[in-house]
């Protein structure tokens, strides 16, 4: 009994890791946001670049740190249309989770000096609304004005996080910004620790008095 108890902890560990490590390579380790926003939200941005960005850099436990901003609207497919939150990120975003988990096409590139039209989109996505790799996709988007943008389909990924990715859809941030008419601004920043590196009080602590210091 003893020997299947290990078992079954370690097999409950090792699946514990893998949906742990699915969540960082979908919103990184820690997401800052406007106070009271979810960084999907669209209602408060946050600057862009932040003015004490160097001393989050600077942080012994800080991997990287990325600016992101979300979007959600509809996408319409054939006959089908499904909602969509389109994660816009800049050419500098590391897309190796994305990557390792492409089933078709490949990934975006948004190092042009115009925001690029493709976008990658989940397989649940793309079944729903029977795209393919090298398909145009067209998106809604409500605000003051409602706004229409025509994408190509660049690549479908599968990470198996149905309830997380079934609407998720990767796009260039100057997309985004623009479809939320902001300027200077994003949703939120995704912060990565350094390999290595393991959240604790100590960490918390630190990140928080260089944000309320500044």
């Amino acid at each position: 009994s003893i020997a299947v108890i290990v078992v079954a902890c370690a097999v409950a560990n090792g699946f514990r890791d893998e949906i742990l490590e699915k969540a960082r390579g979908y919103s990184a380790d820690i997401t800052l946001a406007a106070l009271g926003e979810e960084i999907t939200g669209t209602s408060k941005p946050v600057n862009y670049p932040l003015s004490y960005l160097e001393e989050l850099e600077n942080l012994p436990f800080v991997g990287s740190i990325n600016g992101v901003t979300y979007s959600q609207g509809i996408l319409k497919g054939e006959n089908e249309i499904s909602g969509l939150i389109l994660k816009g990120v800049d050419s500098t975003y590391n897309l190796n989770f994305y990557e390792r988990h492409l089933i078709a096409g490949e990934v975006p590139s948004f190092k042009g000096k115009r925001a690029s039209n493709g976008i990658m989109v989940s397989k649940s996505l793309a079944q729903a609304l029977q795209y393919k790799v090298g398909d145009k996709a067209t998106a809604y988007f409500a605000g003051e004005q409602a706004r229409v943008r025509r994408f190509e389909i660049t690549g479908i990924f599968d990470a198996q996080l149905q309830e997380i990715d079934k609407y998720l859809a990767i796009a260039d941030i100057r997309q985004t910004t623009r479809l939320n008419g902001w300027n200077g601004t994003v949703g939120g920043y995704e912060i990565m620790l350094r390999k290595g590196a393991e959240w604790s009080n100590e960490t918390a602590d630190a990140l928080e008095e260089t944000i309320y210091m500044n």
